[in-house]
């Protein structure tokens, strides 16, 4: 399959533009201040749980804007 590994959808997240993070908060059940300390790297490595959520929804998102 087309799973994303965590350092891609890390990776992901660090290029969602900030104000985009609101909508990342809702889908991931994040809190936004996690979601932008990973983003800037502050938390380098969040948990398992977390991490899991940005992959699942990396892929969803990730999916959506290479579909042409």
């Amino acid at each position: 399959g087309a799973d994303m590994d965590e350092l891609q959808a890390l990776e992901h997240l660090r290029q969602t533009p900030l104000r985009d993070l609101e909508g990342v908060a809702k889908a991931t059940k994040i809190p936004r201040p996690t979601l932008i300390k990973i983003k800037y790297g502050t938390t380098e490595y969040p948990r398992l749980p977390t991490l899991k959520k940005i992959v699942a929804w990396a892929e969803r998102t990730n999916g959506v804007k290479k579909a042409a």
